[in-house]
Formats: C-alpha cells, structure tokens, sequence
C-alpha cells in the first residue's frame, strides 16, 4: 500500500469549509484521473480493447465505499465494458487475476 499523505495546518485549514461528500467527490475525481493515466498503456482490463479507458472498479463504489480508493479494485476499463455491460464483470475478474494476481483478487474478495 502506498505511503499516507502528512497533512499540514495550510491543508487542513484550506479543505475544513468542505463537507464530506464534496470531500469525497474531489478524491474521486483525483483517483479517477490517477487510474486513466497509470493505465492508460494498457488495454481495457476486461475486453482487451485498446481504446479511452475509464476508471472502473471491480467491486462497485458506491456498494463497496471502504474498495472506492483501492488501486487493486479500480483498473482501466473501456465505456462499453464499464456501462454498457456493468462492468462486464466476469472478464474483468480474469483479467485482474491476469493483472495482479490471484492471491490480490482474494484480498479484495476478503475486504469486500
């Protein structure tokens, strides 16, 4: 896991007027964008297209807030895939477990 952000006084002070859904909408479009580049040279973790990724999560966010911000749940996944077909989830599993392993996957399966 990486390394936790030390927050200063500056930091605190500048992000106190902000509610916490506002909060976590930030950090999400932050991590979002972070998942787009860090994959963005490789192919749609679950079709193989090679095409614009989005940031999609094997476990969803919105049912699994504690997997949101989890780099091993969260991979570049083509629209099609990750609208269309919600996820495309039974290629994704594959492709994760090609990806980052899978004693990871169960990890996740675990905190999920």
């Amino acid at each position: 896991m990486n390394k936790p952000v030390e927050l200063d006084a500056n930091t605190i002070q500048r992000y106190r007027k902000f509610s916490v859904p506002i909060l976590i909408k930030k950090a999400t479009r932050h991590f979002n964008a972070f998942i787009r580049d860090r994959d963005s040279r490789q192919p749609c973790i679950a079709c193989g297209a090679w095409t614009y990724l989005q940031a999609g999560h094997f476990y969803s966010a919105g049912k699994y807030p504690r997997l949101r911000f989890n780099e091993n749940n969260c991979l570049g996944e083509c629209v099609p895939c990750n609208y269309f077909l919600s996820g495309n989830l039974l290629k994704y599993r594959e492709g994760l477990i090609g990806r980052i392993g899978l004693e990871a996957v169960n990890e996740l399966d675990r905190l999920s």
